[in-house]
């Protein structure tokens, strides 16, 4: 028996226990974190931007007035895409005797600078 009130002692001990995602941002400021996530939806919004452009090059018709508009748009996708991202992706989880929290990607990377 005094095994078990030992355990359940241990947690009392310690008023939080913090778990981190291996995707926690660690000390990093949220700049840091909101550049190094922006690459991979750029990336990814930005092939097709690039595959029709060269369609209309080939073709012979002048390219500006789509990349005017495409190039804008896609970088505003990729930053509404990467903010949705580090807003619902969770990282840290905050046990207490009284509940739990879970933090986003967002809210640790803005607390720690």
């Amino acid at each position: 028996m005094e095994g078990a009130e030992r355990k359940s002692d241990s947690f009392r001990d310690r008023e939080t226990r913090t778990f981190r995602s291996v995707d926690h941002p660690g000390d990093q400021n949220v700049a840091t974190v909101y550049g190094r996530n922006l690459v991979r939806p750029l990336g990814a919004v930005m092939i097709p931007v690039m595959l029709v452009g060269l369609a209309i090059v080939l073709r012979g018709v002048d390219p500006l007035p789509y990349v005017s508009w495409s190039f804008p748009l896609a970088f505003v996708i990729a930053g509404a895409w990467t903010s949705y991202s580090l807003r619902t992706t969770v990282v840290e989880l905050r046990v207490t005797r009284n509940g739990a929290v879970a933090l986003s990607v967002f809210e640790v990377s803005t607390r720690s600078s």
